[in-house]
C-alpha cells in the first residue's frame, strides 16, 4: 500500500513539475526571440507548441512590425 500510494505521488509530482514548465507566450516573447536571432520557422514552431496570449490589437501589431517580425 505504501508503495502505491509513493508511486502515485512521484506521478503527481511530475505531472506538476511539466505544467509548470509550459510557459504562457506573449508578444513580447516573440520580440524577444526574434531580437535573439531565431529564425522565423523556430519562432511558428514555439508558437504552435505553447500556449498564447496575443495582443492583436493594431497599436500591438504595429510594434511587431516595427520590430521587424514578419507576418
Amino acid at each position: 500500500m505504501k508503495r502505491l500510494l509513493f508511486i502515485f505521488l512521484l506521478g503527481l509530482l511530475y505531472i506538476n513539475g511539466n505544467a509548470q514548465e509550459q510557459e504562457t507566450l506573449s508578444n513580447q516573447s516573440v520580440i524577444d526571440m526574434k531580437e535573439l536571432g531565431f529564425s522565423d520557422d523556430v519562432i511558428i514552431t514555439k508558437i504552435n507548441s505553447s500556449d498564447c496570449l496575443f495582443d492583436t490589437s493594431i497599436n500591438s501589431l504595429k510594434i511587431l512590425k516595427e520590430k521587424g517580425i514578419s507576418n
